[in-house]
């Protein structure tokens, strides 16, 4: 039991220090890091596509009742466009983090708007409705470089997660015994009720 435990604690190291890298990276190159998960998803979809138009051919009748073909096509020619113009996702990132800033900033100046007869403070509502619906605007105005501001981002707060686990995995392994005994008196308590 102890032995799987260090190994489980060292490989949750482990990942939580290739995590921080990644976050790491994230901050320094946020064009590259997601120009590399793009050609990732542009693989991915080549692939998928090609699986399709096999099972097309190869198994149509057998476990597909439907057409495989002209939907494995377009995965091919959606990847292949992917992977040679890998900035098509930075601006799609960009366009759907601003779409989703205006929705939910036009959320906000809506409840503020119906607060306004009340005691609740609907004017600060407002005004931070309106400033995220600012930002929103800018994000689908210039989405390639929102992109990159939500892969920092994203990045910040990967390499935060990163530390903090690493930091709750040697809390854990400092006082595994006292959690192990604490855990056998609950399940011990559970089995007399």
């Amino acid at each position: 039991m102890e032995k799987k435990l260090k190994r489980m604690f060292n490989l949750s190291i482990i990942f939580s220090i290739l995590l921080a890298i990644l976050g790491v990276v994230m901050i320094i190159h946020p064009n590259v890091t997601l120009i590399t998960m793009s050609k990732i998803l542009a693989v991915y979809v080549i692939i998928r596509g090609i699986f399709k138009v096999i099972l097309h051919f190869k198994e149509i009748d057998e476990y597909m009742p439907f057409d495989q073909l002209m939907p494995g096509i377009i995965c091919i020619v959606v990847g292949l466009i992917l992977f040679t113009h890998p900035n098509y996702i930075e601006t799609l990132v960009g366009i759907l983090v601003g779409i989703w800033i205006v929705t939910e900033s036009l959320n906000d100046i809506n409840i503020a708007w119906k607060l306004r007869r009340t005691d609740a403070p609907w004017l600060i509502t407002l005004i931070l409705g309106i400033v995220s619906l600012v930002a929103g605007i800018i994000l689908l105005v210039n989405p390639a470089e929102s992109a990159d501001a939500v892969m920092i981002w994203s990045g910040i707060i990967l390499l935060i997660n990163s530390i903090t686990s690493c930091i709750d995995k040697f809390i854990f392994k400092k006082y595994v015994k006292d959690i192990k005994k604490a855990t056998k008196n609950y399940i011990k308590a559970l089995e007399e009720n």
